[in-house]
């Protein structure tokens, strides 16, 4: 027979988290309220999560699983104590009966807390999870319909799935989506002001720190829009409160002012301006967007490969893109030299290379200070 550690190595990522919890929940000690609301999280995140479960309760009678599931337990206690009997005791993970409440408990929570809703009112996320990257950090993200996400260095998002929509908010940041087909649920990306819209296409979009989002389209279509009005100086704030606190009306009431502009196709790219109300921004939308060569896609794209290609861009471009990737402050210290145009490839965690490059090809004065600052000059 399998050892638990056997047992365990040969088991998914999904499976042994569902063990995890199992045997938490079979635990002496009850569960906090933070361990409650994480359970409920894991498994609010897919229906897989819930269906990992219902398999294990399935097969909970055959002694091979209530022996490695007891062996688990023991193992993974903390105390490392036998529990001590006061009577007669019957534990959660005896087979004849005990885990079947376990379960009952588990889906009665997920259903009363998620899923359950008045008549004719839409249900609630069963994915609501946020995502981050540090400094020079990357990520992939598979979700569960099938879509893929990069989030590029220094981001932050929110996934806020329903039965009928697939929204993403986009806090911080630039994030590329591969979006898989489901016309029935439109994938949506908010940042700010703006929203972009897809039912199965792949593009990029990117929140300055100033407020205003680049989008670029490397597959399909997608409808681009932004919000008719304003909700107020603090709307980014108090958005971003929405989606992580579930305050689905304000969401809702900030959807409904959203007004399509126009829509794009592939290769073609646009920068919407944070400071320029719908109207204006509509009449001038179609000449704002602009064709990409095969060149420049690429050297858009490029940071999904952890590189970063410039093909002329101004100096003061160049060292904005560099800020995401490093905490270091970098400085132009004469205005005469932030038209400057730079080309190269290089590696995103490499900006060391970049501005060594500065100054044997560029003829610029680099100097690092202990405070964290970069002074680029001339020599």
């Amino acid at each position: 027979m399998k050892s638990f550690e056997e047992f365990e190595q040969s088991m998914s990522k999904l499976e042994s988290e569902a063990w995890d919890w199992i045997i938490r929940l079979d635990a002496d000690e009850p569960m906090t309220a933070r361990e409650k609301s994480k359970l409920i999280e894991w498994l609010s995140t897919s229906p897989a999560h819930i269906e990992q479960i219902r398999k294990i309760n399935e097969f909970w009678g055959d002694t091979l699983l209530a022996e490695l599931a007891i062996s688990a337990k023991q193992r993974k206690s903390k105390q490392g104590k036998a529990k001590q009997k006061k009577g007669i005791q019957h534990s959660w993970l005896n087979p004849a009966y005990g885990f079947s409440f376990t379960f009952l408990l588990v889906i009665c929570l997920v259903v009363a807390t998620n899923w359950i809703q008045p008549s004719g009112v839409e249900k609630t996320s069963y994915l609501n999870q946020e995502y981050l990257t540090k400094m020079g950090q990357q990520k992939n993200i598979d979700l569960s319909d099938g879509s893929k996400i990069i989030l590029n260095s220094g981001s932050q998002m929110r996934v806020f799935y329903s039965d009928r929509s697939r929204d993403i908010w986009l806090m911080k940041g630039e994030a590329y989506f591969a979006v898989a087909k489901d016309p029935s649920r439109p994938f949506s990306v908010y940042a700010n002001k703006g929203r972009v819209e897809a039912v199965g296409t792949a593009f990029s979009v990117d929140l300055r720190p100033n407020g205003d989002i680049n989008v670029v389209v490397t597959e399909g279509r997608i409808a681009l829009s932004k919000i008719n009005g304003d909700m107020g100086e603090d709307n980014n704030k108090r958005l971003t409160q929405a989606f992580v606190g579930g305050e689905t009306s304000l969401f809702t009431s900030y959807k409904k002012r959203m007004k399509e502009l126009t829509q794009m196709e592939a290769g073609e790219y646009i920068t919407l301006l944070h400071n320029i109300d719908f109207q204006q921004t509509k009449a001038k939308v179609t000449q704002n967007i602009r064709k990409l060569s095969e060149i420049e896609l690429e050297a858009d794209q490029a940071w999904r490969n952890g590189e970063l290609v410039f093909t002329g861009q101004t100096l003061v471009q160049v060292v904005n893109e560099l800020e995401r990737y490093t905490t270091e402050q970098i400085i132009i210290d004469d205005p005469a030299i932030e038209s400057l145009q730079i080309g190269g490839r290089f590696r995103a965690n490499q900006t060391d290379t970049l501005f060594e490059n500065l100054k044997a090809n560029f003829n610029l004065k680099i100097v690092k200070k202990s405070d964290g600052k970069v002074i680029i000059s001339k020599p």
